[in-house]
């Protein structure tokens, strides 16, 4: 079967809907502004659905290699979406992108404003995970925030105060969830204050 889309089309999709590539390859549009790629197959009987990721931010490319990845495990008798479930459940699996993207899907739900969903998902991607969104979650340290953080402070200061306020809550959700302890290195207060300049707050 040919794949049914191309860039330029995938671009101009944003009508609710789903809309096949090829083999079980299918972009979701849920809303003008909220799109993703998924992968439907069936196993044991049952149709599955697996996630492959944001399709504003995922490009075709990579959403048909992820896709071929996820039909490499099926090919090899392993179901794809149990293989995410348990690297999900491996303290060596607790990175920040990951956890910071299971933080984004757990609450964007009551974020009703679509500017702020698609700001949350482009800065993490742009800013934030270059550079620490391999690490794992329990070995960041304040010198990993201000990485982040320091270069944009002066530059683009909303964005890096918005920035710092997202890495304390994906932080703070991890510590909740047992993935890590101790002091949060993005906090402000007695923390970051002391490093940035006192004429910039950094706030959530």
């Amino acid at each position: 079967m040919a794949d049914n889309l191309t860039t330029a089309k995938m671009r101009n999709l944003r009508t609710p809907g789903r809309y096949l590539d090829s083999k079980g390859l299918i972009l979701h549009v849920v809303t003008p502004e909220r799109r993703r790629w998924v992968f439907r197959y069936m196993r044991n009987g049952r149709e599955r659905q697996l996630t492959l990721g944001d399709a504003d931010l995922i490009g075709l490319g990579e959403a048909r290699k992820r896709h071929t990845e996820a039909r490499a495990l099926l090919a090899r008798g392993i179901d794809p979406l149990d293989a995410k479930h348990a690297d999900k459940s491996k303290p060596e699996g607790h990175r920040f992108e990951a956890v910071a993207e299971t933080y984004v899907q757990a609450h964007e739900v009551g974020w009703r404003n679509p500017k702020h969903r698609q700001q949350w998902h482009s800065t993490l991607a742009t800013y934030v995970y270059p550079l620490i969104g391999s690490k794992l979650v329990h070995e960041i340290t304040v010198n990993d925030v201000l990485a982040v953080v320091q270069p944009l402070w002066n530059q683009k200061p909303e964005t890096a105060s918005r920035l710092r306020g997202r890495i304390e809550m994906i932080l703070a959700y991890a510590k909740v969830r047992g993935w890590c302890a101790g002091e949060n290195p993005a906090v402000w207060r007695n923390n970051l204050a002391l490093w940035l300049p006192s004429s910039r707050r950094c706030g959530p």
